[in-house]
């Protein structure tokens, strides 16, 4: 017959380990975030509306829209990780913020062609003069695509505070 007894006390510590608590809020928020489901909740709670519909609609642009540090945290992580960096025509960087940013990584610039031709010329003269290597082309459409989310939540380029965008943003002012 099996006989029952007390844990050793000593024994279990060497198995136990406390977990050392997490006093910063925002690495205690994403420690428990384990999918990018649980990374968009998150963003979706502490984000205004606006800004949240049009970062969801997979923009490139405005990133600053969404983190301060934008398009020169996106270029220095990739140059980290040695892939190319795209900036957008309608960026929140220079052409030459990003490439201080990733100096000696890949930068390409993707350029929206202006009516005004020379907007676009002297686009891709500094994207060429920064050594920025690549120049996308976006010809897909001649009309910007129906962002409906953006157009119910007033959000336009350029940006138009309404009292409704601004009620939504005062509980996340971050």
């Amino acid at each position: 017959m099996v006989q029952r007894q007390l844990p050793n006390v000593r024994e279990l510590t060497e198995l136990m380990r406390f977990k050392t608590p997490t006093l910063n809020a925002t690495d205690r928020r994403l420690e428990k975030a384990l999918t990018i489901a649980d990374l968009r909740a998150i963003a979706k709670r502490r984000t205004p509306k606006a800004p949240f519909d049009y970062t969801e609609g997979a923009p490139t642009g405005f990133t600053r829209l969404m983190q301060t540090e934008g398009e020169e945290a996106g270029a220095g992580a990739a140059g980290a990780a040695g892939i190319p960096f795209t900036l957008s025509t309608l960026g929140t960087t220079s052409i030459e913020g990003v490439k201080a940013a990733n100096p000696n990584g890949r930068n390409w610039f993707q350029l929206y062609v202006m009516r005004n031709r020379e907007i676009s010329y002297e686009l891709a003269r500094r994207a060429a003069s920064a050594g920025f290597d690549t120049l996308f082309f976006t010809v897909d459409t001649p009309v910007a695509g129906a962002r409906l989310r953006d157009k119910r939540n007033g959000f336009s380029i350029p940006p138009q505070l309404t009292p409704g965008t601004i009620i939504n943003a005062i509980p996340r002012p971050a």
